[in-house]
């Protein structure tokens, strides 16, 4: 089915290119669909994508005559159209309507230019939440919810392609702002549950380059260096890859992924579509994170959310497996392939005891230029938590030649 149009990026954000050299990633691989949200419903302006509670929400403009009467579509897990819902306030005949939501675990909430809507899950009880234009960005467009954010009182993360990236109280009265300094064009957003970063549908070439979901550093507000594709293998309307559209969290895993967090993400394509990227298998205790995949160069490892005081090790392997183990203080269940506990112990980065409270330590060693043009997996634990164990996510990492 041709596409009518597009939601994107009026500015055309020019190509950007991934400093590191490509993804440094520990998940995104496709693991279901995509769902064609065009097919049932013959509606082709879809935009944003929502989940809550086994359901995916897409807002889409729906076009009749000369007007307009927006909705929100409601797909099943097996991707089956099972109901619709009118979207709320000026956004039912807005151009273009509801873009990206959010949820907070009990509604689900979507905007546009003239404030944030909220709905129950079956669609029921929309209103306004926040009305008016969001600060500095104006346009509600990629939205996430922090339940942590303003001291406990939960925040909203808002973005409109390459604005700033805001972040909101609950009322919509601005708490900061990061300016743009990578060059996004951002859609849809979700927060990391894991490490508490931001995930980002962004694109960089009006659908001349596939899109792509970057993570940002919630701390500093800019790109972690750490991205891949979304495209999904679709084609766009009149473009070779389809155009970014919305983005969301999916606790409990896509369909079928038997993980405990995934992502969704909206394309804007030649059949507009929802499609689900490995996320985590299991919520870590720990996050790990490399600063630079350059081989012959010093490359940091930083493992955070230690207990205070402890001591973390990271380790390595050139494949992912699963090594459980207790010994030596430590009680690990490594996604990484070991065949026994000296292989492990050889292959061991280093080990770092968090002396100023933070709970972060950050091991440093000099890549060999043997590993140019291999994938490495890397992974880090905690010492002294058995009978439990504390282990981090697993990253992949294909360092670039000397």
């Amino acid at each position: 089915m041709a596409q009518e149009s597009v939601d994107a990026d009026p500015s055309g954000q020019g190509a950007i290119v991934d400093p590191q050299g490509g993804p440094i990633s520990a998940f995104g691989d496709l693991n279901w669909g995509p769902i064609d949200a065009e097919a049932q419903t013959l509606q082709t302006g879809n935009l944003g994508v929502e989940y809550l509670d086994g359901m995916y929400y897409v807002s889409t403009r729906v076009i009749v005559g000369a007007l307009r009467e927006n909705a929100v579509n409601m797909f099943d897990s097996t991707g089956t159209l099972v109901g619709t819902f009118d979207q709320v306030g000026t956004a039912y005949t807005d151009a273009w309507g509801y873009r990206d939501g959010f949820t907070d675990g009990s509604k689900v909430y979507f905007g546009w230019g003239g404030g944030i809507a909220s709905h129950n899950p079956d669609g029921t009880g929309g209103a306004m939440f926040i009305t008016g234009a969001a600060p500095v960005i104006g346009t509600w467009r990629a939205l996430a919810y922090d339940p942590n954010g303003d001291g406990g009182n939960g925040s909203i993360y808002a973005c409109d392609f390459g604005d700033p990236i805001i972040e909101v109280d609950m009322a919509g009265n601005l708490i900061r702002q990061f300016a743009n300094a990578d060059g996004w064009s951002i859609y849809g957003l979700a927060l990391d549950p894991n490490t508490g970063n931001l995930w980002a549908h962004h694109s960089s070439g009006g659908g001349a380059i596939p899109p792509q979901i970057w993570e940002i550093d919630t701390t500093t507000g800019t790109w972690t260096g750490v991205a891949y594709d979304s495209d999904a293998g679709l084609v766009g309307g009149t473009t070779p890859y389809p155009i970014q559209g919305g983005l969301c969290g999916v606790p409990g895993g896509n369909p079928g992924s038997g993980n405990s967090w995934d992502l969704c993400a909206l394309l804007q394509a030649l059949s507009d579509s929802i499609a689900g990227f490995e996320g985590y298998a299991s919520l870590d205790c720990l996050n790990l994170s490399i600063d630079n995949n350059n081989a012959g160069t010093d490359s940091t490892f930083t493992l955070s959310g230690l207990t205070p005081g402890s001591t973390g090790a990271v380790l390595y392997s050139l494949r992912t497996g699963s090594f459980v183990y207790e010994g030596s203080g430590y009680c690990v269940d490594f996604g990484l392939g070991f065949r026994n506990a000296r292989e492990a112990q050889a292959q061991l980065i280093g080990q770092a005891r968090d002396t100023d409270g933070d709970g972060v330590v950050a091991i440093t060693i000099k890549i060999p230029c043997a590993a140019g043009g291999k994938t490495v997996y890397f992974q880090g634990a905690e010492k002294g938590t058995c009978p439990d164990n504390c282990m981090s996510n697993v990253i992949k990492v294909t360092f670039l030649p000397c």
